[in-house]
């Protein structure tokens, strides 16, 4: 047999694949043809000779034959259980249970919407989905007693319960779940936990029974941790030998989860406490450092405590626009625009031209001299019929402009904004797509040579505190998506022209390649390179933000977020499911201020909302799209952080979002509801 464990069906023939042979059975097995490849080079009919025989426990007799692989040097599987090394336990203080909450019927059949999920001992659920993480869905006949809750309750009604209630963490200890679902062979599954900021480590209890749940509850420091998951005999734990999964919570939000992964798979969350300042970096660039002639929109200072702080992210009780939209407290919206319609402006005048279809992507430029800004919004529409539309905003907020900036070019989607205020369009458009920058203050576009080949290009974002000098970084909406790195040859950065700097012959194109073994990253020269590390890891690439050496992205499809260290060179990654994406991540901007919060938008479906993420790695949800069954795209903040603009596409509805506190987006809030 050529197939890998991970493509081989669980009923195959003994005499195409030898059977795993179980404790107390007999150790002969059936003839095997040699092969010198390893289970990584996808044939695990390796010769028999020499190899040790893997000892499941517990297992039935049908079990599914799997071939055998030369196991890690540090493992030795040729003893049972029992004979394996116990791992050195964590020693914990111990701590009382949680008291009992009484049973409260809060709703049914997800009514009213408010209420669900439901919280702990909150009922009537009808299955786990009803419940807020990592509760579960306690079903009863009539008033059984509900775990970790008091009273009857309802007759016949179900409730939420914690099915790992024994660990009561105190305030300044994070609750840390971790709940394994093991596969036909566990003794093969092992996990740690690694405290990156100087703590103890955890190793996971060995599992010894198929198919089975375990949950083990930690109260450990806030800090950084890394959880390890591994299957020695590199074939994961899902899905051809039995239907494993595992899922890290972090005080209730799921942090990590999966269970379809080869020898291993890393996840970190959470933050160090007290950062160590980065090294001192080179005085002397190899390339000129740019120097932008406008000042980019930058934060306003912290406002004055007197001013009582109303808005509550997360915490969605206000209706707007004829309920199509259900805002976070203390927030209030407008909209702007609908696409084939002429847009108002607001001293009742109209633009000449229509608003353009199928608003996406976009960002927020200053005005040059009245600190008024412009909104850049590309048009995904297709065939020719795509490009950039700008509206212009006076210093208070009035919208007093639109335009079409670029035409003539197809399903502009994504992009971003340079250092010296100009925007880069990029086109998904297969072979044809390149990326375009718009200056929407002159009205002077130009396509640039930041990617090297058409692509479905959809994201742009700049580091220019590299001391080699300002790269430029691009993502692509494609299953190989490279994401490109762009360095301007330094004769670019000698004209004087701004517009030279992506328009210059003979730069320099290299593309990310991740480390998964020691969680490093390389910029490779070989695009095939950064082709298979972005199938492998991060297909399917979105948005994109560079911000004080750290580069987020977004791989929609699998719902993660990386995160490059620019100066260290090493990555992680984390799970966006726990912030209530219906669909996938999107687009990507950041408010920066007090508690560093990066807002998401989601590509498509019904209720696509805007949500945020802020440093400890909590999301919460700031606007829901309850009337849209489309994209939500197109977030940015204006310069001050009064105003907050985001799209809808199917209708090119394009809204205005502000505090009613009088607050920027990035000041002082009064609380937020985490999911």
């Amino acid at each position: 047999s050529t197939q890998s464990p991970e493509t081989t069906s669980p009923t195959k023939s003994p005499s195409s694949q030898p059977t795993k042979v179980p404790t107390n059975q007999p150790t002969t097995s059936p003839n095997k043809a040699p092969s010198t490849q390893s289970p990584e080079t996808t044939n695990p009919t390796k010769s028999p000779s020499g190899q040790p025989t893997k000892v499941p426990t517990n297992q039935p007799s049908n079990i599914p034959s799997k071939a055998p692989s030369t196991p890690p040097t540090t493992a030795n599987p040729t003893k049972s259980p029992t004979d394996q090394p116990t791992p050195s336990p964590i020693k914990l203080t111990a701590r009382p249970t949680v008291a009992d909450i009484p049973l409260v019927y809060a709703g049914d059949n997800g009514s009213p919407s408010s209420a669900f999920p439901l919280a702990k001992c909150q009922g009537d659920c009808d299955d786990d989905d009803d419940c807020q993480s990592p509760l579960l869905c306690f079903k009863r006949d009539a008033t059984e007693p509900v775990p970790g809750c008091s009273g009857g309750g309802i007759s016949a009604k179900d409730y939420c319960y914690n099915p790992n209630p024994a660990v009561d963490c105190t305030e300044t200890e994070k609750e840390i779940i971790v709940n394994i679902v093991s596969d036909d062979y566990p003794v093969e599954t092992s996990w740690t936990l690694t405290n990156n900021c100087g703590g103890a480590d955890i190793t996971g209890p060995e599992h010894t029974d198929a198919t089975t749940s375990y949950s083990n509850t930690y109260c450990l420091p806030p800090a950084e941790y890394t959880f390890v998951i591994s299957d020695e005999y590199g074939d994961g734990i899902c899905c051809g030998y039995g239907s494993g999964s595992y899922e890290v919570f972090s005080d209730g939000d799921s942090v990590a989860n999966g269970g379809e992964f080869q020898t291993s798979e890393t996840t970190s969350f959470g933050s160090c406490l007290q950062l160590t300042p980065n090294p001192t970096e080179s005085p002397t660039p190899k390339v000129p450092s740019i120097s932008p002639t406008t000042k980019a929109p930058s934060a306003p200072s912290t406002p004055s405590p007197t001013i009582k702080a109303t808005y509550k992210p997360g915490d969605l009780t206000v209706r707007c626009d004829n309920n199509k939209l259900l805002l976070s407290t203390g927030l209030d919206c407008k909209l702007l625009t609908t696409g084939g319609q002429r847009v108002t402006f607001a001293d009742g005048s109209r633009s000449s031209g229509n608003m353009h279809s199928r608003a996406d992507g976009a960002a927020v430029i200053p005005h040059p001299t009245d600190n008024g800004w412009y909104y850049t919004s590309n048009s995904e529409a297709s065939s020719g019929g795509g490009g950039v539309g700008t509206l212009r905003f006076a210093s208070n907020g009035d919208l007093i402009g639109y335009e079409r900036s670029l035409t003539g070019t197809t399903r502009n989607c994504g992009g971003g904004r340079t250092p010296w205020n100009t925007w880069v369009s990029c086109e998904e458009d297969g072979s044809s797509g390149r990326c375009h920058e718009v200056d929407p203050d002159t009205g002077y576009t130009q396509q640039v040579k930041v990617v090297a080949q058409g692509g479905n290009y959809e994201s742009f974002a700049y580091d220019d505190q590299d001391p080699d000098g300002t790269r430029f970084f691009t993502t692509e909406d494609d299953s190989y998506g490279a994401l490109t790195r762009y360095t301007p040859h330094p004769n670019a950065f000698l004209t004087g022209n701004s517009k030279d700097i992506l328009n210059t012959n003979n730069g320099v194109y290299e593309y990310l390649v991740l480390d998964e073994n020691d969680m490093t990253f390389t910029w490779s020269t070989s695009m095939t390179a950064g082709q298979a590390s972005a199938n492998a890891l991060f297909p399917y690439s979105e948005g994109i933000d560079v911000h004080d050496r750290l580069l987020n992205f977004i791989a929609k499809t699998t719902r993660r977020l990386f995160t490059l260290d620019l100066l260290q060179k090493t990555w992680t990654k984390t799970s966006t499911y726990s912030g209530a994406f219906n669909l996938q991540p999107d687009q990507i901007a950041r408010v920066i201020g007090e508690g560093d919060i990066l807002y998401f938008c989601e590509d498509g479906g019904d209720a696509c909302d805007i949500h945020g993420r802020d440093s400890t790695g909590k999301y919460f949800t700031i606007v829901r799209g309850d009337g849209y069954d489309t994209e939500s795209t197109g977030l940015a903040f204006s310069p001050d952080g009064q105003f907050m603009y985001v799209a809808f596409q199917s209708n090119s509805n394009i809204y205005s979002f502000w505090r009613t506190d009088g607050l920027p987006f990035n000041g002082t809030v009064a609380e937020t509801k985490y999911h």
